[in-house]
């Protein structure tokens, strides 16, 4: 099973000095979504059903949504992470 990781930004956020090691790992604003998803699908097969993926998006979903104070915490946590390089 072919498994990616896509990491969205807003369309205003500023990526700097990042560099991803992993292979299938996409790191994109949020208007590269469509574009980056049909490139990386073309060349896959369909393996999961409608009702797997209604699954995963209901397990997914309630991790995206979270209060401004948990994203400036993650925002604070990357910063420390390279300020420690």
């Amino acid at each position: 099973v072919y498994v990616a990781s896509y990491i969205i930004f807003g369309n205003g956020a500023t990526l700097k000095d990042i560099t991803v090691n992993s292979k299938n790992v996409y790191l994109l604003k949020r208007n590269e979504v469509v574009d980056t998803l049909m490139y990386s699908m073309k060349d896959t097969e369909k393996c999961l059903d409608k009702e797997s993926i209604k699954e995963i998006y209901n397990t997914l979903y309630p991790m995206t949504q979270v209060s401004d104070e948990v994203k400036q915490q993650h925002i604070k946590e990357i910063e420390l992470h390279k300020m420690e390089k």
